[in-house]
């Protein structure tokens, strides 16, 4: 800052220790530091200002900006606008997209009920030579003579011992 080197700070050690002598000095030297203090606070709050006013002027500049937009872009005609249109795209009449229709059949009727239709009774009927099931309703009735009846007393066939089980 003020370029001082080492032998400048000697000297001005031992004029000070003459001029205010050994007894005084420390008191000298904390009353300097309180006024060095006091200067850097100073230029701080200087400084300090000085950037607050740079500040205030930019956003006033900012501010200046910001009106002349404002004024040049009316935000109330645009959204009106943007109103008026879209109110007439809401009366337009609904485009019909078959040709083939009339404007008189354009009128939409409700739509009628399609005729009610016979339940089917049956699918087709199997062919001669399909093997026949018995119902579940029937499976617990006698056979009939010509039909053959699982014996109880018939056991399945036995294993031979030793074998696996």
């Amino acid at each position: 800052m003020f370029d001082i080197g080492w032998t400048e700070m000697a000297v001005i050690a031992v004029v000070a220790i003459i001029a205010i002598g050994p007894k005084d000095l420390p008191m000298a030297l904390k009353t300097i530091g309180q006024w060095v203090a006091r200067a850097r606070g100073l230029a701080r709050e200087f400084q300090n200002s000085v950037d607050d006013m740079i500040r205030e002027a930019e956003l006033d500049k900012v501010k200046k900006e910001v009106e002349e937009a404002a004024t040049k872009l009316d935000v109330t005609k645009e959204i009106e606008a943007s109103k008026n249109e879209l109110e007439k795209s809401l009366e337009m009449p609904s485009l019909e997209l078959d040709p083939t229709r009339t404007p008189e059949a354009s009128v939409e009727k409700p739509p009628e009920p399609p005729p009610s239709e016979a339940p089917v009774q049956s699918v087709a009927p199997p062919p001669p030579d399909a093997p026949v099931m018995p119902l579940p309703s029937t499976m617990d009735q006698p056979a009939g003579p010509d039909e053959q009846k699982p014996r109880p007393e018939q056991s399945p066939p036995q294993r031979a011992a030793g074998g696996q089980g």
